[in-house]
């Protein structure tokens, strides 16, 4: 069985999907979901950018995946792990760790 999730900042779930096969990769399940294919279209009425709270800083929004998720405007993952130079290392070792978190909690 396949389960996507998504939560907030706060690590809360917002949003999930059971039921596709264990065998179908995330990214295909993602874009074949609902909530995927309106993500794609741009359907979800996700504003373009906020303030950072407590600043007057514009910062755009953004989901966040793992390796499986294929790039998309509003989709950050970090880089594959193959031939990474010292930037891309830096980027991947400071990435939101929520994902592993919640990787960790589901498989309790």
């Amino acid at each position: 069985m396949n389960l996507l999730g998504m939560t907030d900042a706060n690590c809360c779930f917002t949003l999930i999907g059971v039921g596709a096969y264990g065998r179908e990769n995330n990214s295909s399940v993602f874009s074949n979901s609902s909530f995927g294919k309106a993500f794609s279209s741009g359907d979800l009425n996700v504003p373009s950018v906020r303030n950072i709270p407590g600043t007057s800083i514009n910062m755009p929004l953004y989901f966040i995946g793992d390796e499986a998720f294929l790039l998309k405007p509003n989709l950050m993952r970090p880089f594959p792990k193959r031939e990474l130079d010292f930037v891309k290392t830096t980027f991947n070792a400071n990435f939101p760790v929520q994902g592993e978190q919640l990787n960790a909690l589901l498989e309790y």
